[in-house]
């Protein structure tokens, strides 16, 4: 199985809204990190409606997973639409850190820890890889 069919090169709406995104965020927090953008969150300062400063906050994610794991934007298109998402380039992984973070709000489930978040999705990688190597043997 490949990856390419899960999901495709980042399709360049989705680069627009990724820097939009990032812009957002930087005037939201200086200078923009993790821990800054835990800050926010642990102090409520992202409104439920604050739909595309929910979404920044997604963008910080997975431009953290993109530094620190080794993975790229790409874009998924399926069934329930196309979205910015991070791919693992070598293994079968994708995590729409938007649509989580995103999610988490909707469904009331903040504030929320973002490193926790982040050493949960290196950990599905992680998982996702010895699975895929084992079936192989």
């Amino acid at each position: 199985m490949t990856n390419q069919s899960l999901y495709q090169p980042l399709w360049s709406t989705h680069a627009t809204l990724l820097a939009d995104r990032r812009a957002r965020l930087a005037r939201l927090l200086s200078p923009v990190s993790i821990e800054g953008a835990q800050r926010l969150l642990d102090h409520g300062a992202v409104a439920d409606d604050a739909f595309e400063d929910q979404e920044a906050l997604g963008v910080l994610i997975g431009d953290e997973l993109i530094r620190i794991a080794g993975f790229e934007w790409a874009t998924i298109d399926d069934s329930y639409g196309s979205e910015p998402v991070v791919a693992h380039p070598h293994k079968i992984a994708v995590i729409a850190p938007l649509s989580a973070v995103t999610n988490r709000f909707e469904d009331g489930d903040i504030p929320f820890d973002i490193q926790a978040f982040i050493q949960e999705a290196l950990a599905i990688v992680k998982d996702v890889d010895a699975k895929d190597r084992s079936s192989l043997g």
